[in-house]
């Protein structure tokens, strides 16, 4: 599950209403919105004592309530919402009327807002509400959404994607996975496929993807065949044109002792400069770090290449080079 962010709120002490039981809705106004901000503002009723909010910027509210039905659970919104409260009451807890201006939104994103009032005893008494307004898109048209892929280098785990948005994207949903779990959960067409994605708000890009699928550290399956899901809308939240590819793992490596053998890396340590001689079996080289963090790519032309390593911090890392016929990885101290 995502990490979810709990808007603080400073508690603001007012005078005890003379009603002791709350019965109403905490009045909601969302205004001035942007692509990354707006302004809320939390009506308290004069029959309230105070009341609990939260704007789950991040749908934890609703990715908790899609968690416990996995294991069969059944929970709503208003019950994952009161549990959040009850663990962490002073973070929801308001007692007086507020204005907020939120920023650091997504773009083109539903954002809920939970609220339930309470009695002077701290009794969830009032009435559950929920509140939801989208941020704006300030990326591509109001015309067909289409986007591009490109997978190259495959490899026995893992190849290189690239996708490419036309001036019409704003954002799209992209999903990759072994073609037979798609199977197995029937998610065998594009409208199938993209309603998954939807109904359990899955990450959308407002940028072109462009990197590695599986990696020598998080291995794909090798010799097995792989679909990749690309679903771009346009600025009036339109469907464009999905595009969808597959692609099967190589074997094995595909390289054989000789050929790795042959390759020569040094110095090794490195302080500056790294040299890869006879190189001809790769097209790029990539260098990730410890954490399987991808520090810098390039491509390699010829029977060598030379990677400038001089800005990284000493420790070890991973140079992985890949081609046509697979990848070879090797450890780097850099020193």
């Amino acid at each position: 599950m995502r990490k979810f962010m709990i808007l603080m709120a400073a508690i603001v002490v007012t005078m005890m209403p003379s009603i002791a039981k709350a019965s109403t809705t905490v009045g909601v106004t969302v205004s001035n919105i942007t692509d990354n901000s707006a302004t809320v503002v939390f009506d308290k009723s004069e029959s309230d004592y105070g009341y609990y909010a939260m704007i789950d910027r991040n749908n934890a509210v609703s990715e908790m309530v899609q968690n416990y039905a996995n294991m069969g659970i059944t929970k709503t919104e208003q019950e994952v919402f009161e549990m959040f409260v009850s663990q962490y009451p002073s973070g929801f807890l308001y007692l007086a009327d507020t204005t907020l201006h939120i920023t650091g939104l997504n773009a083109g994103t539903e954002i809920p807002i939970y609220t339930i009032s309470i009695d002077n005893a701290g009794e969830l008494t009032g009435t559950f509400g929920k509140t939801v307004f989208e941020t704006t898109l300030t990326t591509g048209g109001t015309g067909l959404a289409e986007i591009g892929l490109s997978i190259t280098d495959v490899t026995s785990y893992g190849c290189h994607l690239e996708t490419s948005m036309n001036d019409q994207t704003a954002y799209f949903y992209f999903t990759a996975g072994k073609t037979a779990t798609f199977v197995n959960h029937n998610l065998t067409d594009a409208e199938s496929v993209l309603n998954y994605l939807m109904d359990n708000n899955w990450e959308t890009w407002n940028h072109d993807l462009i990197g590695s699928y599986g990696t020598a550290d998080e291995p794909l399956s090798a010799n097995t065949e792989y679909q990749v899901w690309l679903f771009p809308f346009n600025q009036n939240r339109e469907l464009g044109t999905p595009t969808s590819q597959t692609f099967t793992t190589l074997s094995s490596s595909g390289i054989d002792d000789a050929d790795v053998i042959q390759v020569s890396i040094y110095p090794n340590p490195v302080r500056n400069l790294l040299t890869v001689k006879n190189a001809e079996a790769f097209s790029r080289a990539e260098l990730y770090n410890a954490a399987g963090q991808l520090m810098f790519q390039q491509s390699v032309q010829g029977s060598s290449c030379t990677l400038d390593v001089s800005n990284l911090k000493r420790g070890g890392y991973y140079l992985l080079l890949t081609g046509a016929k697979g990848t070879v990885a090797r450890k780097i101290i850099v020193e």
